[in-house]
């Protein structure tokens, strides 16, 4: 989850499975909100009857695909203080999907297995094995963005510690891909 393909692309082609989602990229989301995360107020989600056509769809699409594909992993960008100079970084798309009782419900059935760079990455649980870590909730953002260029992302990519969490990642793309059904609907 997350507004710029660089957060799915190419992790999806190298481990070898398959997006659970239509949408490379939620980009619909910061177009949706692209006035109120430039501005001095909290930012505050819609409810749904206040919802434009397009921002609905993006709703209900996103939850079809979660409930159908139901993901063996779920990366989430995670988003920074509710502050305009954190800009597309204010949002939090766990508490933005999960205001949705069914998407809600969905995500429950997820743990928080790692903090990877600036993603947090939840696993599915399986019925054989115990909770061990928490669910994707709704929380306040601690951090702000550091350094950002004109599109307002993140330009510290080859620091050590990027790098570091980088290949911390992979190692766990690969371990999930060898898991018996990863990837697979069902």
């Amino acid at each position: 989850m997350s507004y710029h393909i660089g957060s799915a692309y190419p992790l999806i082609n190298y481990s070898g499975v398959r997006s659970a989602s239509r949408f490379p990229q939620l980009w619909i989301l910061p177009a949706a909100y692209w006035d109120e995360l430039h501005a001095d107020a909290p930012l505050r989600f819609r409810r749904r009857e206040q919802m434009s056509p397009v921002e609905r769809y993006l709703n209900d699409a996103a939850y079809a695909d979660f409930a159908r594909y139901r993901p063996t992993v779920l990366v989430v960008l995670r988003h920074a203080r509710d502050l305009p100079t954190n800009g597309l970084r204010r949002l939090d798309y766990v508490a933005y999907f999960g205001r949705d009782p069914r998407f809600a419900l969905l995500l429950r059935q997820y743990e928080r297995v790692a903090d990877v760079g600036e993603y947090t990455v939840y696993a599915r649980l399986s019925g054989a094995v115990p909770r061990s870590g928490p669910p994707p909730i709704a929380t306040a953002g601690t951090q702000d963005v550091l350094g950002t260029d004109q599109e307002g992302l993140q330009v510290r990519l080859l620091t050590p510690a990027f790098l570091a969490q980088l290949g911390l990642f992979l190692l766990a793309a690969i371990f999930f891909a060898r898991r018996p059904g990863f990837g697979r609907a069902g």
